[in-house]
């Protein structure tokens, strides 16, 4: 089994504030956009990170993250990664230019910003990996190196700042 094939895909694997909204960007990528899309990346561990950091530097593949372990909202389950399906079946498009249902608007532009409206911080909109397009977060104004400390604490710690920080 590749190491893609263990990483989470699970809602439930995403902090319990941001599960509802996970499901909700579904339902609204179906009913607002008339696309099917599919939840493929969840909580990634920071080993499994690390993995990721390597392709396209010192194992085959491209580039697909700057993040090492610790430096990626997926390690604290506050991401998710999304893709398009096409129509009638469970094969995703990964073109960031698909436009599968004719609209004239790029699908995952889209999705993205359907994701902006519930509350994600978009990934093509960061500066530092242009392109991400399937990548949706919620920082709860949260660091990378804000979480990195509360990590000591564990995941526990972090739930609790972001509680606090929720209400």
């Amino acid at each position: 089994m590749e190491l893609e094939d263990k990483m989470s895909r699970k809602i439930e694997d995403l902090h319990p504030l941001i599960q509802p909204k996970a499901y909700l960007l579904i339902k609204m990528a179906k009913e607002e956009a008339n696309l099917d899309i599919t939840i493929y990346r969840t909580r990634v561990t920071w080993e499994e990170q690390d993995v990721i950091y390597a392709q396209g530097r010192t194992k085959p593949g491209v580039v697909v993250t700057n993040a090492r372990g610790g430096e990626s909202y997926h390690n604290y389950s506050l991401a998710l990664d999304f893709a398009i399906l096409k129509p009638g079946s469970s094969i995703i498009d990964w073109s960031g230019k698909c436009d599968v249902d004719g609209d004239q608007e790029p699908d995952y532009q889209e999705v993205g910003k359907l994701g902006e409206d519930i509350g994600f911080e978009w990934g093509a909109r960061f500066t530092s990996m242009k392109g991400d397009l399937g990548h949706l977060q919620m920082s709860f104004g949260l660091t990378i190196r804000e979480l990195r400390i509360y990590y000591l604490g564990g995941l526990r710690a972090i739930d609790l700042i972001i509680r606090r920080r929720a209400t």
